[in-house]
């Protein structure tokens, strides 16, 4: 529907940062398209059309500040006719709305014969969503784009959804690529790294941020979830993360979540030495089968001051299920372990023990050990009907063992019953809807511009299962997940596992059958 408010001078305030960077920054070549302005003024915000080639359609992504009232059009010597009224640089698009598709032709390109082209074009707006735009030379940004590890430097302003500019405008900052599996996608995730440290979006002031791709889950909403969950449980910092639509040079990259960066909570915690454990990186400390321990925030040289004590936890972890004498929590602190367990377990982490999870300690010894914080969860939320406890993965064995010490599963049930419970109830009937309901035209608007990377047909890798494509889809899995562990940890009913060898999800697929022997401590 067509919007009827009235743009005020706030373009020119947000952009003020981004008109410094067409100084600073100039790119060096423009992406071919067609290209709209939101007003008249020199300040006004830019947007190009994105082209999906495979439909010959094109998608004008707006943010949800915009006004089309606003919109004209802005591509020199190309003019377009859009249904049955032409435009050319400067003419308001008047006859056109949102939602709707219509038949579009330009003179520029032309195809083989000579001929004028058509395509499809169809105009989407974000609501409720902060918009981020970031300036970069073009060519530097696609060498970023290629490689990970190449940084390139950037401005970064923010605008609220209603048009409010906030205080982070024309931020110096630098870019480059994050993740792994993720980073094999179409949408990529980036690490923010701000020149001097900024109170983002209401969240706490640093310099390192993380934007992620979530280029697993469609919904958009697993990994936010998981992280406010984690801060319902008191499981200790947790980073903080906010929705944002990113534009790149006037392009729309897709909906992100910002998060704080993990590996700065030493900073934000004095004190703290962050532990990774992940697949083998030099220099490591070998955990268990394919486990390997990283030190992350400081000098990674470090680990090994830390040998004989991290020994000692995993000795403690292995022994747990023997420990007579209740020397645990000697070694850990019994409450974030739990915590860090039942979200694992709760969301049927797959990358529990494996990668992107995180222990810490403080400074003085001998070393107490915490779980979490929190992170990566956007390969989750699978196998809704049986414990990741009894899947028979050497690297999951761990919480197997500490499952099997009486204080610490007293202490994990009773959370899981006093509060993990109730919240995962709140999910289903209410807090999934709202979340979903607050990002639904901006998730829309990322699912048609990556809809490659969520291709049910496309191949994935052999062990990446595809994402729950709907928030209902979300809310039946909770729902059923909630009602398995109900039946296993609290009526005690009596709990089998059956593996089924496939080839795929790494050979297995996990089931559970309610006649059985046995019971799940």
């Amino acid at each position: 529907m067509r919007r009827a408010r009235i743009i005020t001078t706030v373009f020119g305030i947000l952009l003020a940062g981004i008109l410094v960077a067409a100084c600073l920054l100039t790119p060096s070549h423009k992406e071919e398209g067609i290209a709209f302005k939101l007003g008249r003024s020199a300040s006004a915000v830019t947007v190009n059309a994105w082209l999906d080639s495979s439909s010959n359609h094109y998608y004008l992504f707006l943010p949800s500040f915009a006004v089309i009232d606003s919109l004209t059009y802005n591509t020199e010597d190309c003019p377009v006719t859009i249904g049955n009224t032409t435009y050319h640089k400067g003419d308001y698009l008047s006859t056109v709305d949102t939602g709707k598709t219509y038949r579009l032709t330009c003179e520029r390109p032309r195809g083989a014969d000579g001929a004028t082209k058509t395509y499809l074009f169809t105009i989407l707006q974000s609501t409720n969503t902060t918009t981020l735009f970031v300036e970069m030379k073009d060519d530097i940004f696609d060498k970023v784009n290629h490689d990970r590890d190449t940084r390139g430097p950037a401005l970064v302003s923010f605008l609220s959804p209603t048009g409010t500019p906030s205080s982070a405008q024309g931020l110096r900052a630098t870019i480059k690529g994050r993740g792994c599996s993720s980073w094999r996608q179409p949408k990529k995730s980036y690490k923010l790294v701000l020149n001097s440290p900024d109170s983002l979006l209401g969240m706490a002031p640093a310099s390192k941020w993380i934007l992620v791709s979530n280029s697993f889950d469609e919904t958009n909403l697993k990994n936010k979830i998981v992280l406010d969950f984690a801060r319902w449980l008191d499981y200790g910092w947790t980073p903080d993360a906010r929705f944002v639509d990113l534009y790149v040079n006037n392009n729309y990259l897709g909906l992100y979540l910002l998060s704080e960066d993990i590996e700065t909570m030493a900073q934000k915690q004095p004190g703290t030495h962050l532990f990774k454990i992940d697949f083998w990186e030099s220099p490591s400390l070998r955990m268990a089968q394919d486990q390997y321990i990283q030190l992350v925030g400081e000098n990674p040289q470090n680990i090994f001051a830390f040998k004989e004590e991290i020994r000692q936890l995993r000795e403690a972890i292995h022994n747990a299920d023997r420990d007579s004498l209740n020397r645990l929590p000697e070694v850990m602190d019994i409450h974030s372990w739990a915590c860090k367990y039942l979200i694992d377990e709760v969301f049927a982490n797959y990358d529990m023990w494996r990668k992107s999870n995180y222990f810490y300690c403080l400074s003085g010894k001998p070393a107490h050990f915490y779980g979490g914080p929190a992170w990566d969860y956007d390969i989750a939320w699978h196998y809704p009907a049986n414990s990741l406890l009894a899947a028979g993965k050497p690297e999951w064995r761990l919480y197997h063992t500490l499952m099997q010490n009486a204080r610490f599963a007293r202490h994990t049930k009773a959370i899981y019953t006093s509060r993990c419970n109730q919240y995962v109830q709140w999910l289903v009937d209410r807090g999934i809807d709202s979340m979903a309901t607050l990002i639904h035209s901006a998730s829309h608007m990322n699912s048609l511009r990556w809809q490659r990377n969520f291709d049910q047909d496309r191949p994935h890798e052999g062990w990446i299962q595809p994402s729950i494509a709907s928030p209902d889809s979300l809310k039946t899995y909770l729902a059923t997940r909630r009602r398995f562990l109900d039946r296993h940890w609290e009526a005690r009913e009596p709990y089998r596992q059956i593996t089924i060898n496939m080839p795929m999800a790494e050979g297995n697929i996990y089931g559970s059958s309610d006649k059985c022997v046995g019971e799940m401590q």
